[in-house]
């Protein structure tokens, strides 16, 4: 990031658990001879959340979804970029909603209902509340949380949304949310490797999973395809969707 003639920055996304807030800290050095260097924070404020989810995910497709420098680790400030993320889903709130809400809200609490519905024993009765958010969510476009957000949120929530399809896939009707839902996530990649980099991360951790993904990518294109509702073309390296 170039800051006029001859200077140079580095940008860390930082987050404090005792604000509950996210900022940038920025460095600054001259390129040239010897010169005065610095550093300063930017407080990312509760209605400038959604530029930040715009900024970091544009960052992200730029080199192509690999790990990006951007995030402070001793602040795990991506872990907490990610929590946000799934708490504004299964809430149903948009991004300055839950940015509200983490300033407000103890953060462990936060965590806490990120891991019932994800993780833990609210999983599956969560599933259709969380498939009808996404759907709304999709319709916000640009101010949608989800089509803003890495592989490591669409690959939990994706999980989530299939957590029981996996037993009893045929007993879905056309109208069942969670059909909607799918339709509506794989319409929303934008190519195969946001769809691969999602399908990896298909696990309550969202961690990345690479020797699962043919298994992940084999199971979860059975039961799609099982609905006579959903079809997915491997050969074509594309992933498509029926009306």
């Amino acid at each position: 990031m170039a800051l006029g003639a001859g200077a140079e920055a580095e940008i860390r996304l930082l987050f404090s658990p005792e604000t509950g807030k996210f900022y940038f800290n920025v460095h600054a050095g001259l390129v040239l001879g010897v010169g005065p260097s610095g550093s300063f924070l930017l407080e990312v404020e509760t209605e400038k959340v959604l530029r930040m989810l715009h900024f970091v995910y544009n960052a992200l497709l730029d080199v192509d979804f690999r790990y990006l420098e951007l995030f402070d680790q001793r602040t795990f400030a991506f872990a907490w970029y990610q929590r946000m993320s799934l708490y504004a889903l299964c809430r149903g709130l948009t991004a300055i909603d839950a940015a509200v809400d983490f300033a407000a809200v103890a953060t462990d609490r936060i965590s806490e209902l990120i891991n019932d519905v994800f993780v833990g024993r609210k999983r599956e009765s969560k599933g259709a509340e969380l498939a009808q958010n996404i759907v709304n969510d999709i319709k916000l476009k640009e101010d949608s949380v989800f089509l803003h957000s890495p592989p490591e949120v669409k690959g939990i929530v994706l999980d989530n949304i299939l957590y029981d399809w996996w037993i009893t896939p045929d007993i879905w009707s056309d109208t069942d949310i969670k059909i909607q839902a799918v339709n509506e996530i794989l319409n929303s990649f934008q190519g195969w490797r946001d769809f691969e980099e999602t399908v990896v991360r298909m696990n309550p951790e969202g961690n990345a999973q690479r020797s699962e993904f043919d298994k992940t990518l084999k199971d979860c294109s059975i039961s799609l395809v099982k609905t006579n509702r959903i079809s997915v073309s491997l050969s074509a390296g594309c992933v498509t969707s029926l009306p």
